[in-house]
């Protein structure tokens, strides 16, 4: 969707926490890794 990939490339390197789920729509899923970014 060009929505998305414009809202990714804004975004930049956190644009890999929007995942596509093939069927249904879109996931916002953060790194929970403990670190403070």
């Amino acid at each position: 969707d060009t929505h998305v990939k414009k809202l990714r490339a804004k975004i930049g390197e956190k644009g890999d926490y929007i995942k596509t789920i093939w069927g249904m729509g879109y996931k916002f899923e953060a790194e929970e890794n403990g670190s403070d970014k």
